[in-house]
């Protein structure tokens, strides 16, 4: 439905909202997102990512 909101052309401002009830899938997958961003805040974004591979 989002991808469906931005269409070409598209000109007034698009509000998404999402709901998440409480001890379901979408809650533990928002918590792992929110987790990821956390850690890329502390590493990625403060310089201390050397760009090499293991």
């Amino acid at each position: 439905a989002q991808d469906r909101a931005h269409r070409i052309g598209q000109t007034k401002a698009v509000r998404i909202l999402r709901f998440i009830t409480g001890k379901s899938v979408e809650e533990a997958m928002y918590a792992r997102a929110r987790y990821k961003l956390d850690i890329d805040d502390k590493v990625i974004q403060a310089g201390r990512f050397d760009n090499k591979s293991t």
